[in-house]
């Protein structure tokens, strides 16, 4: 009796050390608290790809340069949200797909940075972050590492991040 008394206070202390770390992983972080070494002031350029019902599947280009009026706002946008990654991140997601329905978009943001100091002590340059909004499903990418992740209200803040793009296009 002792021992099966023990055994599920043990499983019981791993299940909640578990949640404990799912919930620390999973706390709401800006882009630069997720990505350490970023930041946002320093990015040099954005580029990215777009579609909705309506481009029937083609994509819509873009880019963006600091000095272009729209850059300031997309950047300001990103600055001001906290993600949440999901603690799931390394299970396999495997072939998307979506059926589009009215109303639907998506869209890719790549932003380029000189410099940028990486967790292993070298130096990154090009188009070093990049959020993807596959309809609706938003991932990061960083660094070679991918992660899922959310923001409060998501389904708004994409929307918004849709109008300012195709507004600029």
């Amino acid at each position: 009796m002792r021992k099966r008394m023990r055994l599920i206070l043990c499983v019981g202390a791993l299940l909640l050390a578990a949640a404990a770390v799912c919930i620390w992983y999973g706390r709401p972080m800006t882009l630069e608290e997720i990505c350490p070494g970023m930041e946002l002031e320093q990015c040099m350029g954005i580029k990215g790809s777009f579609s909705t019902d309506q481009d029937r599947g083609l994509e819509n280009n873009l880019s963006v340069l600091p000095e272009d009026e729209a850059f300031s706002s997309l950047l300001e946008r990103l600055q001001g949200q906290r993600f949440r990654r999901s603690p799931l991140w390394w299970m396999p997601r495997g072939t998307r797909t979506h059926r589009i329905d009215e109303g639907d978009f998506k869209w890719e943001l790549s932003l380029a940075f000189e410099q940028v100091p990486l967790p292993d002590g070298s130096a990154g340059t090009g188009y070093m972050l990049h959020l993807n909004n596959f309809f609706g499903d938003l991932d990061l990418r960083f660094d070679g590492k991918t992660w899922p992740i959310r923001t409060a209200d998501q389904e708004r803040w994409l929307s918004d991040v849709m109008a300012q793009i195709a507004d600029n296009h």
